[in-house]
């Protein structure tokens, strides 16, 4: 929650044209996959100053432009990061928004239209963060990599007793399109550094139905299909709880997160108290 008071304390929760960087790439061709926010990595920092504070340049992960506060399309956009959504602790917070800032991490969210509170300090973009990915090796991004979601691939007789058979589907993150997806070998997570226990997880996600594993690397092709030459997977941040005992309804209406409801909110503009609903 320290993020969203951050922003509070700010006067901030505008979208201006500050959030925008330039940029002379034109949009990909491939649709944005916009179903369930979109997913983001950190291009760099602007240090803040006077009244401006530190700002992220973020991009669309594996698109050569972004839409920013402005609704024009930039190389980058500066932004606030608001991962109050996760409800994560203090430490949690604070060591996503490093290894977010350092390259080491993803987010899925929007950049959301806002209202300039006070004059005095200038409109700035927001990212509202609704989920996060951190490396789990931790190695530096190349500007060559690119970024995909791997799942299993539905093997046939012939293929479950073939080596060389394509065994994991690569999907381009940000595009609804399957027109670029690669069929590849195995992944090798033997090189990642990474404990048996992340592995067991990242394994996991691939299965058929499950989400998805994020990963990074460079793909070469030979033989019919590719291979990915990985170099990092990220795994999920767990969400924490939804706190309780927020102030809701009253004359502003105020209402709960989801899965709470409005405990002793009366019909004279009243306010309640946020409760969870039992199951």
């Amino acid at each position: 929650m320290r993020s969203w008071l951050l922003l509070l304390g700010l006067g901030v929760w505008a979208v201006g044209c500050v959030g925008a960087e330039t940029g002379g790439e034109s949009a990909d061709a491939t649709e944005e996959d916009t179903s369930a926010g979109t997913l983001f990595v950190a291009v760099g920092v602007n240090p803040g100053g006077g009244d401006l504070p530190s700002l992220t340049k973020v991009k669309l992960a594996d698109r050569k432009t972004t839409k920013c506060d402005d609704g024009e399309l930039h190389a980058s956009c500066a932004v606030l990061v608001d991962y109050s959504d996760l409800n994560l602790t203090d430490a949690k917070e604070s060591h996503l928004r490093k290894e977010f800032n350092a390259k080491h991490a993803i987010l899925q969210g929007k950049i959301v239209p806002a209202t300039v509170v006070s004059p005095t300090v200038p409109a700035v973009a927001v990212l509202k963060v609704t989920a996060a990915w951190m490396g789990a090796t931790n190695s530096a991004p190349k500007s060559s990599e690119k970024f995909f979601r791997a799942h299993d691939r539905i093997q046939s007789a012939d293929c479950a007793n073939t080596f060389t058979c394509p065994k994991i589907n690569l999907h381009t993150l940000n595009t609804k399109s399957t027109a670029s997806d690669i069929a590849v070998e195995a992944l090798d997570f033997s090189i990642s550094g990474a404990s048996k226990t992340e592995i067991t997880k990242a394994q996991n996600l691939m299965e058929i139905g499950a989400v998805g594993l994020l990963v990074r690397g460079n793909t070469y092709f030979g033989n019919g299909w590719g291979s990915l030459a990985m170099t990092e997977f990220f795994l999920p941040v767990a969400k924490g709880k939804t706190p309780q005992g927020q102030m809701c309804g009253g004359i502003a209406n105020i209402q709960c997160p989801s899965g709470q409801f409005c405990e002793g909110a009366g019909p004279a503009d009243e306010s309640g108290i946020c409760r969870a609903v039992s199951n």
